[in-house]
């Protein structure tokens, strides 16, 4: 990375997307001291914006973009899945922000 971390993953492009996720994970645990994998846990949600929309990288964790929903579209004022319209078979989703949180 000549320019630093982009501000979102394209997370499709993957080889092995769950191998990034898990290195998201760890990465957030390192940066906290008293952290353990054990004592966290991955905390992923939906933001109202689009790739075209960001402006920075999150603080903590990191955003994907790149999903697409197939027989359903993401409703962005209930923040829920819902019935897609006629006609439409693909929907792009909104950045989803994927973060550690520790358990309680």
């Amino acid at each position: 990375l000549e320019v630093g971390r982009p501000n979102s993953f394209w997370l499709a492009g993957f080889f092995n997307p769950q191998g990034f996720l898990t290195s998201v994970h760890q990465e957030i645990v390192r940066a906290n001291d008293g952290w353990s994998l054990d004592s966290t846990s991955i905390v992923i949600s939906v933001t109202p914006h689009l790739e075209s929309q960001l402006k920075s990288s999150p603080s903590d964790g990191v955003y994907l973009h790149g999903l697409f929903l197939e027989g359903a579209r993401w409703d962005l004022k209930n923040e829920l899945l819902a019935e897609p319209s006629l006609k439409a078979m693909y929907y792009e989703m909104p950045i989803i922000h994927v973060r550690a949180t520790r358990k309680k």
